[in-house]
């Protein structure tokens, strides 16, 4: 029984080993291996951050190691739930089209090589947005004809995830119109 100790070289190794009993009969034994210390990379190249329109959402994971990977040990979660079965494998890279609700959107994947190295495990957030906002006037309240040199505009919106309120464009008779108060519902101006 002994320890190999090796020079930390990242190559392959070959151990031979014999022994002979008083007799003088011998056995011998040869063990090659190759000392893997270097984690193997993931990236999930697909969904991009950000936000998508559709529900449909195609994932792409690329995966490379120096000297091999296990592919077994792939997996990928989808918000805490494991989708790995959904996923077709090549040496190289996974890929799947997953059905997924509206909303905010987790994945997290992970891979390790053929001697057991776990890569670092690879993350993307992303949020389904398949509902157009709302926006409507509050004031003027329809009337055809106001009695005002001053109108009052008031617009209220809403979206089911989120409004990117520096988008708010008004215009009067085809010209900018300027809203004073810009809230998270609601937006406010003088005419």
């Amino acid at each position: 029984h002994g320890e190999l100790l090796l020079d930390g070289a990242l190559h392959p190794h070959q151990a031979h080993a014999e022994i002979q009993d008083t007799a003088g009969t011998t056995d011998g034994a040869n063990l090659a291996f190759t000392v893997d210390v270097t984690r193997p990379t993931l990236e999930i190249q697909r969904p991009q951050a950000g936000y998508l329109t559709e529900t449909t959402v195609p994932v792409g994971l690329a995966y490379a190691d120096n000297l091999g990977l296990d592919l077994k040990t792939l997996v990928v979660s989808v918000d805490g739930q494991d989708r790995t079965a959904d996923f077709q494998k090549t040496a190289t890279a996974a890929s799947a089209s997953l059905t997924l609700a509206p909303g905010g959107h987790t994945i997290l994947a992970s891979i390790r090589d053929l001697a057991g190295n776990a890569s670092l495990p690879a993350s993307r957030e992303f949020t389904i947005d398949v509902a157009a906002p709302s926006l409507g006037f509050v004031k003027p309240d329809g009337a055809r004809c106001i009695a005002s040199q001053s109108v009052e505009a008031v617009l209220e919106y809403s979206d089911d995830q989120a409004l990117d309120l520096a988008s708010l464009s008004v215009t009067l008779d085809g010209q900018p119109l300027a809203m004073t108060e810009i809230g998270t519902a609601r937006a406010t101006a003088v005419a």
